[in-house]
């Protein structure tokens, strides 16, 4: 016997023998131990060999109950079976670097096996309960993992070579009594692998060939692309890595794009937890747990964990809002945060830490990097010479030539509570600038809803002063002009009706000036339709559009399927997608959020524009629906509009394409908040798949 090994078993049986009840303790600790980390044995036997430094982890079903786990780590020490023989001895210390500190998790192996034996380098030796027993006392009760025995098992002998042949130097094989290290095996989640260090390869031999492997490749300094791969299927990860913290980010990453994973955001402490993050993606630092390193313990260590991942996020956010540039689409991954909505109620977890940390750097971060105290946003409906209007001193605006050009960041802004500017910092400026048509008509809808049921006698007299409205002649005049509705352009009056989509608050509004609505019909105003609108080339459209007619044929977009879809996108996104497919197309750019009409431009080759506005159906031919904006801005771009009408599912994107809407629809003016209804259309319909 190895004297080491020699040393180590005469003072754990002398230890036994002179404290019998001590012996019998440690077992019902080994037990406890080996039942509070349930369904982990691998998970631990991996930890380990990545500790060791171990680039390759394998694991061979010999028969029904026998395995035996190898990895090409290095040889143990003695500090090493010391570690492995006690509870809570472990060589390994926190904050070292190192995945495991307690020493206790190999302990898990009870589960399974009643015999466990390891090899490596100089150390033979056996752990068996029975052998134990022959020393101490058949009636005490022992534990497996304690006392060292002498391996005598040559009927190894022939497997042992040819592992070692292939470069492994640590092996163990467990002589298993139940089921539960096999169900571990089938339910391997091979994502833990993200946070290792080492171990590249996991290879099973058990019912057939399992490899999962994992490459690395560094994309710039602490970020990495990992693919992990399996026999038939290959997934990959961007992973930030942040080494002044010990933390890390992960994010599933397809076509060049960080995407929200399904079901897979789990909080791993060095391997996975079964806490979930509240961003889709997967974080993993050096979390407290419990004893079975399942679930994430809210200490002071935790704290001071999540503080660091919260600090390596904003990084990353401001990283990309410095640059201007989100190649890799984070935002939209980090935009999808889930916030507890009962924090109050039942207590704060670690998610909730997590949002206050980052909220709170992200917020002072911006003051300072703007120089401002207060920070908001230029509204969708505000142009930016209507912004060089204004005369706001105590804040600094963010432009939405900034907001659009990253997609995603606005929805950032509004997880961080970053607002627009309020419409109070409109009201001293409206009784001496004129601002556009579209800022005067939002202007008005944020004003209605804001003093809808209290307006102070203040704020009526500065709206009554306010150039807000437009007369019959196109004249931008205040309510000191207006003696009845009738002084006010009817198709001011239906914009306004149509954005705030709410007959009744307008008039209220109207009525508080002393101003009422004429009682012949609900608003007054003609409901005749436009003729340039009514106009109709198409009719009895066959709903499942089997067939495209042959005067449209001319008009179809070529597509080269260059493109993969997502579904988890939105429709806008997708319909962007399949746009950029067409070969003459130089770029298309979302002004969704503009609120000028539609919400694709797409920019082609020869100089030309074409502007998309997408309409989303449950089926191509149902209803849909058009606002005044838009038909105004199809009737002064006739060739140049089209409406994208879009059924999405979660397997395909199909669209009916229609040019020049408001001379080739019928469409039915609605009075209650003039909107534009459409009952049959017919165009040229695309298919794509989605991924």
């Amino acid at each position: 016997m190895n004297p080491i090994v020699r040393e180590i078993r005469d003072n754990f049986i002398s230890e036994a023998i002179n404290s019998p009840t001590l012996i019998s303790d440690l077992a019902s600790m080994e037990k406890y131990i080996s039942e509070s980390y349930d369904g982990r044995s691998l998970i631990e036997l991996l930890q380990n060999a990545d500790d060791a430094m171990a680039t390759s982890f394998y694991l061979e079903k010999l028969d029904e109950t026998t395995f035996l786990v190898a990895n090409n780590g290095r040889k143990f020490t003695k500090e090493d079976l010391l570690s492995l023989c006690r509870s809570g001895a472990s060589t390994k210390k926190r904050k070292s670097g190192t995945i495991g500190f307690r020493g206790i998790g190999f302990k898990s192996v009870v589960n399974f096996s009643d015999t466990v034996h390891l090899i490596s380098g100089d150390i033979k030796i056996t752990f068996s309960r029975e052998r134990t027993k022959e020393i101490i006392g058949k009636n005490i009760n022992v534990p497996l993992i304690r006392i060292p025995h002498d391996f005598l098992e040559n009927r190894y002998d022939t497997i042992i070579k040819r592992i070692l042949n292939d470069n492994y130097n640590t092996i163990f094989i467990f002589e298993i009594n139940k089921s539960t290290l096999k169900s571990e095996i089938d339910l391997f989640d091979n994502t833990c692998m993200l946070f290792l260090k080492y171990v590249n390869q996991i290879k099973f031999i058990y019912d057939g060939v399992k490899v999962n492997n994992i490459s690395r490749n560094e994309l710039a300094k602490d970020t990495i692309i990992a693919n992990i791969f399996t026999e038939n299927n290959i997934k990959k990860w961007l992973i930030f890595n942040n080494k002044n913290y010990n933390t890390s980010i992960a994010f599933q990453f397809e076509n060049g794009q960080a995407i929200p994973t399904k079901d897979e955001n789990y909080i791993h402490s060095f391997m996975p937890t079964k806490d979930k993050f509240s961003i889709p993606c997967k974080i993993n630092g050096d979390f407290s747990t419990d004893p079975s390193r399942t679930r994430i313990i809210l200490d002071d260590e935790t704290k001071d964990t999540i503080n660091n991942v919260a600090k390596q996020m904003y990084f990353l956010i401001m990283n990309i809002i410095k640059n201007e540039n989100d190649k890799f689409s984070i935002l939209n991954v980090i935009s999808k945060i889930e916030l507890n909505q009962l924090s109050n109620i039942i207590g704060k977890n670690i998610n909730d830490y997590f949002y206050d940390d980052l909220q709170e750097k992200f917020v002072s971060h911006l003051k300072e990097y703007y120089g401002y105290n207060k920070i908001c946003l230029q509204p969708i409906w505000l142009s930016d010479d209507d912004l060089d209007l204004l005369n706001i001193k105590d804040k600094y605006i963010i432009k939405r030539e900034l907001l659009e050009k990253i997609d995603g960041l606005e929805k950032i802004f509004s997880v961080f509570k970053i607002k627009q500017i309020d419409i109070t910092d409109f009201l001293n400026e409206i009784s001496s600038k004129k601002f556009s048509h579209y800022t005067r008509i939002n202007i008005l809808k944020n004003l209605i809803e804001k003093y809808e049921f209290n307006m102070p006698n203040e704020i009526k007299e500065i709206i009554k002063k306010g150039y807000l409205f437009k007369d019959k002649q196109n004249n931008i005049i205040t309510l000191e002009n207006v003696n009845t509705i009738d002084d006010i352009d009817e198709n001011f009056i239906s914009e306004l009706i149509s954005i705030v989509n709410n007959i009744q608050r307008v008039e209220h509004f109207f009525i508080k000036f002393g101003i009422k609505f004429n009682s012949s019909n609900n608003s007054g105003f003609d409901n005749s339709i436009d003729n340039k609108a009514v106009n109709s080339v198409f009719n009895n459209v066959d709903k499942n559009f089997n067939t495209i007619q042959q005067n449209n044929i001319s008009n179809m977009h070529i597509f080269s399927k260059k493109n993969v879809i997502p579904k988890w996108r939105s429709v806008e996104e997708n319909v962007k997608l399949v746009l950029e497919e067409d070969k003459d197309i130089l770029e298309v750019i979302d002004v969704s959020k503009r609120n000028i009409g539609y919400d694709l431009e797409a920019i082609y080759k020869d100089g030309t524009k074409r502007y998309y506005e997408v309409k989303s159906v449950n089926d191509l031919g149902d209803m849909f629906v058009m606002t005044n904006n838009e038909l105004l801005t199809a009737s002064q771009h006739p060739k140049q509009y089209y409406l994208c009408v879009v059924k999405q599912t979660d397997k395909k994107i199909e669209m009916c394409i229609i040019n020049d809407p408001a001379n080739t629809l019928t469409l039915e003016k609605r009075a209650r908040v003039w909107e534009y209804i459409c009952e049959s259309y017919e165009g040229v319909k695309i298919e794509h798949e989605l991924n």
